[in-house]
């Protein structure tokens, strides 16, 4: 994952302003995949944001007394590696800077369409969380960075805020993890107690899909990697 820095819109997407409204989601052959923050455990309405065409996607721009809040979403290659291509993939990355305290943070990214997947499971490794949809004919992906990622970032001051960097641990006394990634029937969360004055956070998620081809014994793991956020 490259991690740089809020994009400046009026030297880099102000000419490229839409005056007209784009919902935070993306369109699968399989239903949408939705995006949403919820600040102080209130969602944040995609009526505040300013949006831009940036790159290969759209930058949601809102800024207030408040807080700084900035979300990408980008379509990415399709092809992976050299060995690896999928049929869709995309980033999402959410930057967030408190002006002010913000009480209690949730990042989700999540499949509308959950009904129509025969299997869903958990997806996780090498830092990374993920949880995998699977219907017979295609799969899905939606992934994030893991608690050792997060706490690494954390303990380092990089888009974390270093006083936050025991909340992914798990105790030593054998006491459940509070702010690990969550593992929801629809999708994954990402959460934070909170922000106080100056500090900012990133957080990105990866999505990806793919329709069995039958050309080889690896497909399985195909959108695995590509919704892996340190490959986008």
């Amino acid at each position: 994952m490259q991690i740089d820095n809020f994009i400046d819109i009026n030297n880099e997407v102000n000419k490229n302003y839409i005056d007209f409204s784009i919902e935070p989601k993306i369109k699968t052959p399989v239903g949408e995949i939705l995006i949403n923050l919820y600040l102080d455990n209130e969602m944040f309405s995609i009526k505040n944001f300013n949006i831009f065409k940036y790159k290969s996607g759209y930058l949601f721009h809102c800024e207030s007394k408040m807080f700084l809040v900035q979300l990408l979403i980008i379509e990415e290659d399709k092809q992976v590696t050299d060995d690896i291509r999928v049929d869709g993939r995309y980033s999402i990355k959410w930057r967030i800077k408190a002006y002010d305290e913000i009480k209690n943070l949730k990042f989700e990214t999540k499949i509308n369409e959950k009904n129509r997947w025969k299997d869903a499971y958990s997806d996780s490794g090498e830092w990374m969380a993920a949880k995998t949809w699977d219907n017979g004919e295609r799969m899905i992906t939606i992934a994030t960075e893991d608690e050792d990622s997060l706490e690494g970032r954390a303990r380092n001051d990089n888009w974390i805020p270093i006083r936050l960097k025991d909340i992914f641990i798990e105790p030593k006394n054998g006491y459940i993890i509070v702010y690990t990634p969550e593992y929801t029937d629809d999708g994954m969360i990402v959460e934070f107690p909170n922000l106080l004055k100056d500090e900012k956070v990133l957080v990105e998620f990866g999505v990806s899909w793919y329709q069995y081809k039958n050309d080889n014994e690896f497909e399985f793991i195909k959108t695995w990697y590509g919704a892996d956020p340190s490959l986008l």
